[in-house]
């Protein structure tokens, strides 16, 4: 019989230095992919930081001028669009720019509708996020360009709904998604005037003054209602770290010249027009 032989000095050595290759090979591969994914993640978070404050800015300035009236129905469009400094502005569309880093403009945030028909005493709307929630619950009603209402002085008249359960979309609707009692009063207001929709009447939330400026390194954004009665204000949002914020007037667009930057450094930088 074959006698069994352990391995050879030759042999072991050979292993041993076949299983360094192999574990130097696997090492090297580790450090490459921790590495590339720390890089990646990094990419990819500040890609998301970017992602979050544009689709902010995009969404504000969608806004921009929506459901803005003028003074006694005189809006008077101008290029370059002027300075907001009064409300209602006399350009629906006004926008300050200071120091090229502050931005203030008007515009619609939230909930809107279209009355279809008119039964008896009930309204059937198509409605997009209308709400009689507190807070929320003051509308302009819109006929023919005009305000239903007109104006109090100089202060545009708004109303409010009778209480209704939920704050209805219209994104998978349609048709009337929801009825309510035709009358709207006027709310804060020791001699309101009452208004009943009519069909073809269209139904804004009340704008806000939005303001987009940068404060130590951090670009913020805040809102200012412009409904007295239900002061739906929110202050200091951050929407992201900025290294750079430019702002410019270029006809009736605005230009913003944004650099964002991250924790560790890295920065991306856009250029973003708005107008409408």
């Amino acid at each position: 019989m074959r006698e069994n032989k352990g391995f050879t000095l030759t042999e072991l050595l050979v292993a041993v230095i076949i299983s360094m290759i192999i574990l130097l090979a696997l090492t090297s591969l580790f450090i490459v992919g921790n590495k590339t994914f720390k890089s990646n993640k990094e990419i990819s978070d500040i890609n998301e930081d970017v992602k979050n404050a544009i689709t902010t800015l995009d969404f504000l300035f969608s806004r921009w001028g929506a459901g803005v009236p003028c003074p006694d129905e005189g809006c008077n469009l101008q290029s370059p669009p002027p300075d907001c400094s009064s409300y209602p502005p006399k350009d629906p569309m006004c926008i300050t720019i200071i120091d090229r880093n502050q931005i203030i403009f008007y515009g619609n945030l939230y909930g809107l509708g279209f009355v279809k028909d008119v039964n008896n005493s009930n309204a059937g709307i198509i409605s997009c996020r209308l709400s009689s929630s507190v807070g929320q619950n003051c509308y302009y009603v819109w006929n023919g360009g005009k305000l239903k209402g007109g104006y109090n002085g100089e202060t545009p008249r708004y109303f409010s709904f009778s209480t209704f359960p939920g704050s209805q979309d219209c994104i998978t609707y349609k048709d009337v998604n929801l009825t309510v009692s035709s009358s709207l009063i006027e709310p804060g207001n020791q001699n309101p005037q009452t208004i009943t929709l009519s069909p073809g009447d269209y139904i804004t939330r009340v704008p806000h003054q939005i303001k987009i400026y940068v404060n130590n390194g951090k670009l913020y954004m805040d809102r200012t209602d412009m409904a007295s009665v239900c002061k739906d204000n929110e202050n200091s949002v951050m929407l992201g770290n900025v290294s750079k914020f430019l702002a410019q007037k270029e006809g009736r667009s605005v230009r913003l010249d944004i650099t964002f930057i991250d924790s560790t450094g890295k920065t991306f930088s856009i250029t973003r027009y708005y107008g409408r």
